[in-house]
């Protein structure tokens, strides 16, 4: 069994769009980059809007390194955002506790 995050967001991808490449043969795509999740690429076909996946040893290095460097992003954003949760989860429950403990004092 395996287990991912995924993190959605409203933003277009217009930024990740271009003319990607396919290794060994003479096949491009017009898509925009969605993620990468256990070497597969996905993107979204800019003529279908389909969601396609492609092993990312079929691009062209140039393309593997723009995916593997999004990808890192990505992961960062990520990491950061679920810090941040964290943080503000625990300042919360913390001054909970606290006024719960004050309360209780008075009380009892």
């Amino acid at each position: 069994m395996s287990f991912f995050n995924v993190y959605s967001h409203t933003v277009k991808h217009s930024k990740d769009s271009k003319v990607w490449i396919i290794q060994n043969s003479s096949k491009t795509i017009d898509a925009s980059y969605i993620s990468l999740n256990e070497q597969l690429v996905y993107l979204r076909d800019n003529k279908t809007q389909r969601i396609v996946n492609l092993p990312i040893t079929d691009f062209s290095m140039e393309d593997q390194f723009l995916f593997l460097k999004q990808h890192e992003l990505s992961e960062r954003i990520n990491q950061k955002q679920i810090s941040k949760i964290h943080l503000e989860t625990t300042d919360f429950l913390d001054n909970v506790f606290s006024m719960l403990n004050k309360y209780f004092k008075i009380c009892f």
